[in-house]
């Protein structure tokens, strides 16, 4: 087990035996599980990341897509924007896992478990917030949090959509409920992995500018929207402005 505090690392062995580490040997646990103490937020983690960024680096240069940290900590040592809301509308920031089970058409069947990092709401229902197209300058100060919690649901192979459709309730089953202990490796690539998702800083303003404009022509009617369909296979299809069908992710009728 690792414990992250506001000012020092403690690592439990495997003889219950405690000791801090220094910030540079968190290297050498990531495969423990991983939990902080009171209020420490992702800054602290962050900085231990980034002092770790050379080798760092190289161990999640996949979760990021092969963007260096580097590349991010001009963002991250910004001070908040002034106009910046997230502290009345977050509590906190936390890393959480999912497990996924997929039936295909042919009968084919995953299992996978992933895992993920997003803000939690300070309103009553705890609304979840993704930071793709946020700064890291302005989520920083939020308090990180460990979700164990996860919830094994199968896929029951029914279709949502097509011939003999099935409700979501009926399709996906949840048989059971229980934590899930999450590493250090699996813990500090979710959050570089969401950090780095649209790219660099630059190029996710850019992007989130262009989905800001797209949104305004939608708004204002110079953009349509076509509505998504389901023909009796279960294939996706859009009806052009002439009627006719468009397969934007192809066309299997095969069972």
């Amino acid at each position: 087990m690792i414990r992250i505090e506001k000012d020092k690392i403690i690592v439990t062995g495997y003889d219950f035996e405690k000791k801090e580490i220094p910030n540079n040997e968190l290297a050498l646990y990531l495969n423990r599980s991983i939990e902080f103490g009171e209020d420490v937020t992702l800054e602290r983690l962050l900085n231990i990341v980034i002092e770790n960024k050379d080798i760092f680096n190289i161990i999640f240069s996949g979760h990021m897509g092969g963007y260096m940290i580097d590349y991010y900590i001009e963002e991250f040592n910004k001070d908040a924007d002034s106009d910046n809301d997230w502290v009345k509308n977050m509590s906190h920031c936390e890393v959480y896992a999912v497990f996924d089970h997929m039936v295909y058409k042919k009968g084919e069947e995953e299992n996978s478990i992933y895992y993920g990092f997003h803000g939690k709401g300070s309103d009553p229902h705890e609304t979840n917030y993704g930071f793709m197209g946020s700064s890291i300058n302005n989520y920083k100060h939020l308090p990180i949090k460990v979700n164990k919690h996860i919830e094994f649901t199968i896929d029951t192979g029914g279709r949502l959509h097509g011939k003999n459709p099935v409700t979501f309730e009926e399709k996906y089953k949840t048989i059971h409920k229980g934590e899930f202990e999450i590493s250090v490796f699996e813990f500090i690539g979710a959050i570089l992995h969401e950090i780095s998702y649209m790219g660099l800083p630059e190029d996710r303003k850019k992007q989130f500018d262009e989905l800001e404009d797209i949104s305004k022509r939608i708004d204002s009617g110079e953009e349509k929207l076509f509505e998504m369909k389901w023909d009796d296979d279960g294939n996706v299809y859009f009806l052009d402005e002439d009627g006719n069908k468009d397969y934007p992710l192809g066309k299997d009728d095969d069972e």
